[in-house]
């Protein structure tokens, strides 16, 4: 459901009465034709769209209120229909999740990086903290986490790790504080990636998908970044993912493997705020080789996309599972829906 329609879901009665009745001469409606209409009537089911009903939770309809936010009520008819509830297995679907930079969008038009709000916000956030004009750009970082960059810039300054990891709360928050001071600048030079935007809408219009972010950007960052590019409705309600902010192995060259835990928390989220889904197959998409490691480290199918800094020779030694793939963007819908495991 778009950030602009309605996301509540009305549960249908938690009791409803169906007749009984007297055993058929000759062959008559069967109990689940019964089930159907006592579960139907006006608004029973959902206060979103009125063109779906609570049994069209699968590949068929378009999004719901009740596939944004799946029913928390048991018991009920239509959970019951819906393969919810205690009555069986949830409804099974797809968990899928981006990075940001690199495969959602990057640096356009030759943009500077001290022009992008989100290395200001680090500048920031060395200044306040430690008192010194550090930048980003002083290490590599391609396909780390904010928390390790802040680490990896600050050893390199000569501060002891110690001190450091000690401040890392801080220097969060002062990210944190600087992106939310200016967040009219968050889009600021970056541009979306071909088939992005398309990929999106596609996916967040079917019934049998989850989708969410897994990125080494800090969470409110990751947020503020999609609502400047137009992207945000397009996930999953409530939002969930798994944040640079979420964990740290403070360890520079444990890229790859603090990514992983984030595609693990971010399965661990879905699977705790959407109680009557089933995560079915999970992938994850992203555009370095620390991407394509974690997502398989981390139990999701890779989906390497060449739109960041990297070729297909880099990512191709950390492609191991039979199912994960490199796509050279995601522009072809089709080559899109079958990378996914989608029809």
């Amino acid at each position: 459901e778009s950030k602009g329609g309605s996301r509540e879901a009305q549960a249908c009665p938690a009791s409803v009465k169906i007749p009984v009745l007297p055993a058929p001469r000759a062959p008559g409606p069967s109990f689940s034709v019964l089930l159907l209409l006592a579960c139907v009537g006006p608004a029973w089911c959902f206060a979103g769209r009125a063109q779906s009903s609570c049994l069209l939770s699968g590949s068929l309809g378009t999004r719901t209120a009740a596939s944004s936010a799946a029913l928390r009520g048991r018991g009920d008819v239509c959970t019951y229909l819906r393969g919810g509830g205690d009555g069986g297995m949830g409804v099974r679907k797809t968990l899928v999740t981006f990075d940001i930079d690199g495969t959602i969008c990057v640096q356009g038009d030759g943009g500077k990086q001290e022009k992008m709000m989100h290395t200001l916000a680090f500048n920031h956030a060395f200044n306040k903290v430690f008192g010194v004009d550090a930048d980003i750009g002083e290490v590599s970082h391609a396909g780390s986490t904010d928390q390790l960059i802040l680490l990896h810039v600050l050893l390199e300054r000569g501060f002891p790790k110690e001190d450091v990891v000690k401040k890392m709360d801080e220097l969060k928050a002062a990210m944190i504080e600087y992106a939310q001071a200016n967040s009219e600048s968050a889009g600021e030079g970056l541009r979306l990636l071909p088939g992005v935007k398309e990929t999106l809408e596609e996916l967040s219009g079917r019934d049998d998908v989850l989708l969410g972010l897994v990125t080494g950007n800090l969470e409110p960052i990751a947020w503020l970044k999609m609502k400047a590019l137009g992207i945000h409705q397009y996930f999953s309600v409530p939002e969930f993912g798994g944040f640079g902010s979420d964990y740290s192995s403070f360890d520079p060259s444990k890229r790859a493997e603090d990514r992983a835990q984030l595609v693990k928390i971010a399965a661990e989220r879905a699977g705790g705020l959407f109680k009557d889904v089933e995560i079915g197959q999970r992938y994850h998409i992203g555009d370095a080789p620390a991407d394509v490691a974690a997502a398989e480290a981390g139990g999701a199918t890779a989906v390497g996309v060449l739109t960041g800094n990297f070729k297909e020779q880099d990512l191709r030694p950390f492609i191991k599972g039979s199912n994960s793939v490199i796509l050279k963007d995601l522009s072809d819908a089709a080559e899109m829906r079958k990378a996914f495991g989608l029809s």
